[in-house]
């Protein structure tokens, strides 16, 4: 999942409900939030003043302080749920592996635009990072307030963090927003009730598959609009086609 709510909308409210969600009906049972330092604090208490949620906060202080007292103890085996800063996992290798050897069922990432990826060079540190985790966990959650400000291709390396199968060519993706919006300005047509134009029926037949001869009287007939505009977001709504 991708939460992309403006600033200030709550997405870390968002993301608190799911959690809460998910380990409640025992979908999640280890949950790894990972964020920017700056936010560690702000996450543990937001989790614990509006769902009762008692994460524990990793940093190399508690790391040292674990491995001072048991040298062979998993550090990230020995609590349920965790908020850690990326940058512990980046610059502590050893505590890397055992993070990825203790397994979580569900991973959340604050500020996710921060990891930077494009088609030529690869990702940065942190989005290697959160890719190695995401592909060993069943459960992710991106929080970023500007999915687009960098462009699609930004975009769209978010995406194959969530699912990789189906976002793995970035020409193909454009191509598919491409395509999304004219699919767009089609529906706003039917919804504002106007009649369309030649080239908006051949679309809309194409998008259907519904023959023109059937398409004929669509301008004049209430029931066949109202059919047209309900397969066009079944088939072609934004769950469908594009995040």
């Amino acid at each position: 999942m991708l939460l992309a709510d403006e600033v200030g909308l709550g997405k870390t409210i968002e993301a608190g409900l799911i959690i809460n969600q998910q380990l409640l009906t025992f979908k999640a049972e280890r949950v790894l939030i990972l964020v920017p330092d700056s936010l560690q604090y702000q996450w543990m208490i937001e989790l614990r003043r509006r769902f009762n949620l008692n994460f524990a906060l990793f940093d190399l202080v508690r790391a040292a302080a674990i491995k001072e007292h048991d040298p062979e103890q998993n550090v990230f085996a020995t609590e349920q749920c965790i908020i850690a800063g990326m940058d512990l996992l980046l610059d502590h290798p050893d505590l890397y592996d055992q993070a990825m050897d203790a397994g979580f069922d569900l991973l959340v990432v604050d500020e996710a635009h921060h990891l930077h990826w494009d088609e030529a060079q690869g990702g940065n540190d942190k989005y290697d990072l959160i890719a190695d985790f995401a592909e060993e966990t069943p459960g992710v959650m991106l929080l970023t307030a500007t999915p687009e400000q960098l462009g699609a291709q930004s975009h769209f390396a978010r995406l194959r963090l969530l699912d990789p199968d189906r976002f793995d060519d970035l020409d193909e993706f454009i191509d598919s927003q491409e395509a999304f919006a004219e699919t767009a300005a089609v529906a706003g047509v039917l919804i504002e009730d106007k009649p369309l134009s030649d080239s908006q029926i051949a679309a809309l037949s194409s998008l259907l598959d519904i023959s023109l001869d059937e398409l004929a009287t669509i301008n004049d007939d209430e029931k066949l609009r109202t059919y047209a505009l309900n397969e066009l977001l079944d088939r072609h709504g934004t769950g469908r086609s594009i995040p």
